[in-house]
C-alpha cells in the first residue's frame, strides 16, 4: 500500500483547490433535477395532458431520439425524459474535467513533481483525483434522489435515478484518468475523454431514433436509460458501467506506476528539421492542425451517422398543440416535413457542440502564455496582435470547415439513404453555414477573458458554453422564464432556420458577426495592454 501513501492529505487538498467548482457543478445538476418537476407541474395541472404529452413521445421518434424514451406516464417520468440524458452527459463532463486537472494538468505544470518530493505514494494522486470526482457524482446522485422523494416522487423511483445519475460520473472519471496515462498533454487527454463522452451520446440518440437498441447497452448514457426509473427499475444495469470503471481504473493504476512521470504511452513526434516556408503562421498551424482534423473528422462520422439514420424514421403523424409547440422554436415556416425538422434540429445540435471549438483553438493563446513559450516567442519580431491573429485564423476559419464537413456528411448519407442528394446537400451546406456566426459567439467570448482576465478565462468560457446549452430549454423555464423568452439570450435563437422554410434573413447574421467582431476587438486590446503571464 506504499503506492496510496499520503492519499487523504490529496483528497483533502483537491477538494479545497476545488471549493467553489465541485459544489457549483452540484448545485447545477441538483437545481436541473429537482427544478424539471416544478416546472412541468406548472405547465401540466391534469392528468389527461399529461397523458397526452406521453402518447406524443411515444409516437414521435426524432423526441425519443432527443430525450430517449419514456418509462412511465406520470409527473415522474416526463421529469426523468426531459432531464436524464442532459444530466447524464454534464456529470460525465464534470468528472472528466476534475480528474484531469488534479493528475496530466498537475504534471504538465511540474507541480506534481514538487508534491512527489513528500511522502507521497506514486498512485496516490491518481486515486485521491478520482476518490474526488467519484465521490461529487455520488452526492450529485443522492441529493437528487433525495430531492426527489422529498417532492413526492416514489422513494423506488428516486433512487434508481440517483443512481443513473451517478453512474456516467464513476465511469468518465475511470476514462478520464487512463486517458490522462496515454498523453504528455492535458488538453489531448481531456480531448480523448470528451470523445468518449460525446461516442456515448452519440450512440444513446442513434439507438432511441433508429430502434437498434444494443447501441444503448455500449454507450454509458444508454445504460442509464435501461436502468429506467419510475419505469421497470432495472437494479442489475448499473453493474456494467461500474465493472467498465474498475477495469478502465485499473489499467489506468497500471499505467502510472509503470511509467515516468511526465511521460505518457503515446509520444509527441518529434519536429520537422527545416523551418516551413508559411513563417509566422506555420507555428499556429503546427499546434493547431490535429484540433482542427480531429474534430472534422469526428463531425464527419457523426454527421453520416446521423444522416444515416433519418431517413428510416417515420413521420411524426398527427400532433396535438403541445409537440406543435415544442417544436414551433426549429420551424422556420409553414409546411416543413418531419424530416426537415429533424435535420434542423441535428444542425443546431451540432452547431452548440461546435462552440467548443473555437473556444479550444483560442484557450491555446492561455496554455501557451501560462507554460512561458509565449514570452519566448514574444521575445522574437512577432507581435502580440501577430501571435493572437496567427491563432484566430485557425479558429475561425476552422469552424467553417468543420460546419462544412458536418453539413456534407449528412447530406451525403441521408440522401444516398433517401434519395434527393442534389437538392438536400446544397440546403445543408447553407443551414451549416448560417450558424457560423452564432458559433463564433463562443471564439469572441474566449479572446474577450484572455485578453482581458486571462487566468479565470477557462472557467468564463465554460460557463458561458453552458449557459447557451442549458438556458434556452432547462435553466430558463426553470426560472420561470418562457422558453420563448430565454432563447432570445442564446445566439442561435437568432439564425434563419432554412432547412425548415425559414427565408435568409442577412440582418441577424451581420449582427452576430459585428457582436463577435466587437469582442475579438475588445480582447485583443486587452491583450496588447497587459503583461503577459
Amino acid at each position: 500500500m506504499r503506492e496510496l501513501t499520503g492519499g487523504g492529505a490529496l483528497i483533502r487538498f483537491i477538494l479545497r483547490r476545488e471549493k467553489v467548482a465541485l459544489p457549483l457543478w452540484i448545485l447545477l445538476l441538483v437545481v436541473m433535477v429537482l427544478g424539471t418537476p416544478f416546472n412541468y407541474a406548472h405547465l401540466l395541472s391534469t392528468d389527461e395532458m399529461i397523458r397526452g404529452i406521453a402518447e406524443e413521445i411515444g409516437k414521435n421518434e426524432m423526441l425519443s431520439a432527443f430525450a430517449g424514451r419514456l418509462n412511465e406516464v406520470s409527473l415522474a417520468g416526463l421529469s426523468v425524459w426531459k432531464i436524464g440524458d442532459t444530466c447524464y452527459t454534464l456529470i460525465g463532463l464534470m468528472s472528466i474535467l476534475t480528474v484531469t486537472r488534479h493528475t496530466r494538468a498537475e504534471e504538465e505544470s511540474g507541480r506534481r513533481e514538487l508534491l512527489g518530493a513528500c511522502a507521497i505514494g506514486r498512485l496516490a494522486s491518481l486515486t485521491a483525483s478520482l476518490v474526488v470526482a467519484c465521490g461529487a457524482s455520488v452526492l450529485a446522485g443522492a441529493l437528487a434522489a433525495l430531492g426527489w422523494i422529498v417532492y413526492g416522487f416514489e422513494p423506488a423511483g428516486s433512487i434508481a435515478f440517483g443512481i443513473a445519475l451517478a453512474v456516467p460520473g464513476c465511469f468518465y472519471a475511470a476514462l478520464a484518468a487512463l486517458t490522462a496515462q496515454l498523453t504528455i498533454s492535458a488538453r489531448r487527454a481531456n480531448m480523448l475523454a470528451l470523445t468518449g463522452l460525446v461516442a456515448g451520446y452519440v450512440l444513446r440518440f442513434a439507438g432511441d431514433a433508429s430502434g437498434y437498441l444494443w447501441m444503448k447497452w455500449v454507450s454509458v448514457q444508454g445504460l442509464s436509460h435501461l436502468v429506467a426509473p419510475f419505469g421497470s427499475e432495472r437494479w442489475l444495469v448499473p453493474l456494467l458501467p461500474l465493472a467498465a470503471a474498475i477495469v478502465l481504473a485499473t489499467v489506468a493504476c497500471r499505467l502510472a506506476a509503470s511509467r515516468d512521470l511526465g511521460s505518457g504511452l503515446i509520444q509527441p513526434k518529434p519536429g520537422p528539421s527545416a523551418a516551413p516556408r508559411l513563417g509566422k503562421l506555420a507555428l499556429a498551424w503546427r499546434m493547431q492542425r490535429g484540433l482542427l482534423a480531429g474534430w472534422t473528422i469526428g463531425f464527419s462520422l457523426t454527421g453520416v451517422l446521423l444522416g444515416g439514420i433519418i431517413g428510416g424514421l417515420s413521420d411524426s403523424g398527427n400532433m396535438r398543440d403541445w409537440g406543435t409547440k415544442l417544436l414551433e422554436q426549429y420551424m422556420g415556416g409553414a409546411g416543413a416535413t418531419f424530416e426537415d425538422i429533424f435535420l434542423s434540429v441535428i444542425v443546431q445540435s451540432l452547431s452548440y457542440s461546435a462552440m467548443l471549438y473555437p473556444m479550444f483553438a483560442v484557450l491555446r493563446l492561455r496554455d501557451e502564455e501560462a507554460e512561458g513559450r509565449a514570452e519566448a516567442l514574444l521575445a522574437a519580431p512577432f507581435g502580440r496582435l501577430q501571435w493572437a491573429m496567427s491563432h484566430l485564423v485557425f479558429a475561425f476559419a476552422g469552424t467553417a470547415v468543420i460546419m462544412t464537413a458536418a453539413g456534407a456528411a449528412i447530406g451525403l448519407a441521408y440522401g444516398l439513404n433517401a434519395g434527393g442528394l442534389s437538392e438536400l446537400l446544397p440546403r445543408l451546406l447553407a443551414a451549416s453555414w448560417v450558424e457560423l456566426p452564432a458559433i463564433w459567439i463562443m471564439g469572441g467570448i474566449a479572446v474577450l477573458v484572455v485578453g482581458i482576465v486571462p487566468r479565470m478565462a477557462a472557467a468564463v468560457c465554460w460557463a458561458a458554453f453552458l449557459f447557451f446549452n442549458l438556458f434556452g430549454e432547462v435553466l430558463g423555464p426553470i426560472f420561470g422564464l418562457d422558453q420563448s423568452t430565454a432563447d432570445k439570450l442564446v445566439p442561435f435563437h437568432h439564425v434563419p432556420k432554412l432547412l425548415t422554410g425559414g427565408a435568409f434573413a442577412l440582418s441577424p447574421v451581420l449582427l452576430l458577426a459585428a457582436v463577435c467582431a466587437l469582442l475579438v476587438v475588445c480582447g485583443l486590446a486587452g491583450l496588447r495592454r497587459r503583461d503577459i503571464g
